[in-house]
């Protein structure tokens, strides 16, 4: 059923149409063999729903902030500590109106999907410490202000802003309160998520 378009009474920014659906695929594994290659390559994927479009980018952010880099569970949990996978990632794409579809890439041998699996959910679930809150919140800051010092950066920001209906003032401007909101939203978020129900696809080698 198409929505839309959406008007803010305070900037009179359209927002896109937006599309609900119902979900009726399955959450069964999907797993293929491929000749020619030596390792597999899975994901665990879902979709989110956000009320606030504009929050999502911030909050899907944070989150995987959490998640990613050399210091973030991913890789110190699955790799660093079990020694699962050659490597592994948190990644997402928001779609217009508020639908986010996430995945955790692992690439890794045939032998260790349901290991990591479990180690992937186990850290999807588990509650962000005020200490990772603050952590990832002072990280995300500095960062975002270097983005903001390149010309091309800011062109970027606005051109997308425009085609999906944000106020990119909100993300040029405030985005000390908007990442101070997602701290604070982290946990519901995960709890909201649902990622109990992640989808397995994965691709393993022909024997």
């Amino acid at each position: 059923i198409e929505v839309g378009p959406e008007k803010s009474e305070k900037d009179q920014i359209v927002t896109p149409y937006k599309f609900h659906w119902e979900k009726t695929n399955s959450n069964e594994d999907f797993i293929v063999t491929r000749p020619g290659i030596n390792q597999t390559n899975m994901v665990l994927t879902g979709t989110i729903d956000f009320e606030d479009p504009l929050q999502s980018v911030f909050d899907m952010n944070f989150f995987a902030d959490v998640m990613n880099g050399f210091c973030g569970r991913l890789f110190d949990t699955i790799r660093e500590k079990n020694h699962l996978v050659y490597s592994t990632s948190f990644n997402f794409h928001i779609f217009n109106g508020g639908t986010v579809q996430y995945w955790l890439y692992a690439a890794l041998d045939a032998e260790n999907i349901e290991k990591a699996r479990n180690l992937m959910l186990q850290e999807l679930t588990r509650p962000v410490t005020d200490d990772e809150a603050e952590f990832v919140k002072n990280k995300w800051i500095g960062g975002h202000q270097l983005v903001l010092d390149g010309k091309s950066s800011l062109a970027s920001i606005a051109i997308n802003s425009i085609v999906r209906g944000y106020d990119y003032n909100e993300i040029i401007n405030n985005y000390h309160e908007r990442i101070e909101k997602s701290k604070q939203n982290v946990n519901s978020l995960m709890s909201r998520a649902n990622f109990q129900n992640s989808k397995l696809v994965a691709i393993i080698p022909e024997k």
